[in-house]
């Protein structure tokens, strides 16, 4: 019989409980937690005209549009550093939208991470939380509310040049 359980609430927030990592050591050479290697990785033609496309669609609505870079369990990092930033660049120069993170600040320890390599736990989902605001608001694609509790006075709503939506998450 398969497990059913609920991951996210009817809002779209994420409500799976993931209180530490469930994954096991990771082994070199082995595939099963994929490994990255961007060590000659560039996008695709095809990516690239689609991106263009959506960049151009959002920004006719009035938006922006802003690459993220997402966590990624450091122990999986199988290439130099750099190729992250050379991908970056790439990806910003043929496409034309901005990084607002640097790839590395996303690599994390294991203790922060769920199941893979991308997912994190509850304390890695707030770390994680954390650096996101902090580099939508280096960007001035948010704005912090007048409080003096640090990140957690970040209102619900999400306000990105003058439009806001609120259900944006945030974390104490």
């Amino acid at each position: 019989e398969a497990h059913h359980y609920t991951i996210f609430d009817t809002d779209g927030r994420m409500i799976l409980d993931r209180p530490e990592c469930i994954m096991g050591d990771f082994t070199e050479g082995e595939d099963y937690y994929n490994p990255v290697d961007l060590t000659g990785v560039s996008i695709s033609e095809e990516s690239i005209q689609y991106l263009k496309k959506f960049k151009a669609y959002v920004e006719s609505k009035g938006a922006s549009v802003y690459f993220i870079a997402p966590p990624l369990w450091e122990e999986a990092v199988d290439c130099d550093t750099v190729e992250f930033e050379r991908l970056k660049k790439e990806e910003e120069q043929e496409i034309g939208i901005s990084y607002l993170s640097d790839p590395e600040d996303y690599f994390f320890p294991k203790d922060d991470m769920y199941d893979t390599v991308y997912h994190c736990s509850n304390k890695g989902e707030k770390l994680r939380t954390r650096l996101l605001l902090q580099d939508l608001q280096q960007a001035g694609v948010i704005m912090e509310a007048a409080s003096s509790s640090g990140l957690s006075c970040y209102k619900r709503t999400l306000i990105i040049r003058g439009k806001s939506w609120n259900s944006f998450r945030c974390c104490t």
